[in-house]
């Protein structure tokens, strides 16, 4: 896959592009918890799209530097105005759809809609408020949730950071910039299902088709990581087999409920679509999972020249050392799921 240019539709952020971290420590607070610190770091990745890749990672202050929350999306400019949309997915069960405007080089963002998995833990997200700002140089941060317990927006976050660079990563000799959060051991959850973790790549292209398009071919890349949580990240990449432009790429999280077989897979895409698809573990046969979905979101950002998307199914079996994928899917015109993609991986070692 080709690295392309900054899209256009970006150009008023491009300030933004890049990884940022903590100058210090990060603070958080709420009315139901103890005041707690952290460490951070955001990343805004350009694949040439009009859209940043966007994935926040914090970790804890203390010695273990163990890992905390985490979301990943995609932050989207309506071109030729200054209206911005993130949509992320959270690690406990949450996605967020945000939108709102870039001032100068402050960006004010406020969620239009909110869903979660159904086993998601109360008391519930209502609603959120975040505003990134760009002041000498660094990154403020500050952001607001209300709950169910709480309803009024209250802050909850606040933190500042530094672009990384070379230049910053050695000024900043005592804050997060030196330091690395610690990758867990394989949470004991995920252990049926360890073989999946690692990098999977198309060594063939794959194949795509759907009645209302014609057929194409792709390359794809997924990359199923564990940081020692209870769920896996999950990024799926794939790309043009002639050019190797970016094409789709998904976000989120695949996870084994706590005392159940069942999975469950939180993605969003950069078409602005989020779906939960949820399945079981199948007691004699841990290498193959068949999930459907039960929950699917469209975003204002989702692409207007793709009919909307109403279900969707997605099998994934190893055989031998390859990962076998199908991808099902239903649109208002096509009413039943009809087979999408069908692709062939590696696990890069």
């Amino acid at each position: 896959m080709i690295r392309v240019p900054l899209h256009k539709a970006l150009e008023s952020l491009a300030w933004l592009e890049g990884t940022w971290r903590t100058e210090n420590q990060g603070s958080g607070k709420y009315p139901t918890i103890k005041d707690f610190n952290y460490y951070d770091e955001i990343s805004f990745m350009s694949l040439g799209q009009p859209m940043f890749n966007y994935t926040a990672q914090s970790f804890s202050n203390s010695d273990l530097k163990k890992p905390m929350h985490r979301e990943t999306g995609f932050l989207k400019v309506n071109p030729g105005t200054n209206q911005v949309t993130l949509i992320s997915a959270h690690n406990f069960g949450l996605t967020t759809i945000e939108c709102g405007e870039i001032t100068d080089k402050t960006i004010n963002l406020n969620s239009t809609d909110i869903t979660r998995i159904k086993e998601a833990k109360v008391p519930h997200v209502t609603q959120v408020r975040r505003e990134f700002k760009l002041h000498d140089n660094c990154l403020e941060y500050v952001f607001y949730m209300a709950t169910s317990n709480t309803p009024v927006l209250t802050e909850h976050l606040q933190a500042k950071y530094m672009k990384v660079s070379e230049e910053t990563t050695r000024l900043l000799t005592t804050t997060a910039a030196k330091m690395e959060m610690k990758v867990l051991q394989l949470h004991e959850l995920l252990h049926v299902l360890a073989w999946l973790e690692g990098t999977w790549i198309t060594d063939e292209p794959a194949m795509g088709m759907y009645p209302t398009i014609k057929p194409f071919n792709y390359y794809d890349q997924i990359n199923i990581t564990s940081i020692g949580q209870p769920m896996f990240n999950y990024i799926a990449q794939s790309w043009h087999p002639d050019s190797g432009i970016p094409m789709h790429r998904e976000n989120g999280f695949l996870q084994i409920l706590p005392g159940t077989n069942k999975v469950v897979l939180s993605l969003i895409g950069n078409i602005g679509a989020f779906t939960v698809e949820q399945g079981d573990l199948m007691s004699n046969d841990n290498n193959t999972l068949d999930l459907n979905s039960n929950n699917i979101l469209l975003t204002d950002a989702t692409v207007p020249t793709f009919s909307p998307l109403t279900k969707t199914r997605r099998v994934y079996k190893r055989n031998g050392d390859n990962l076998e994928l199908i991808f099902y899917m239903a649109t208002a015109k096509t009413p039943e799921l009809t087979e999408h993609l069908r692709a062939k991986y590696r696990k890069v070692t």
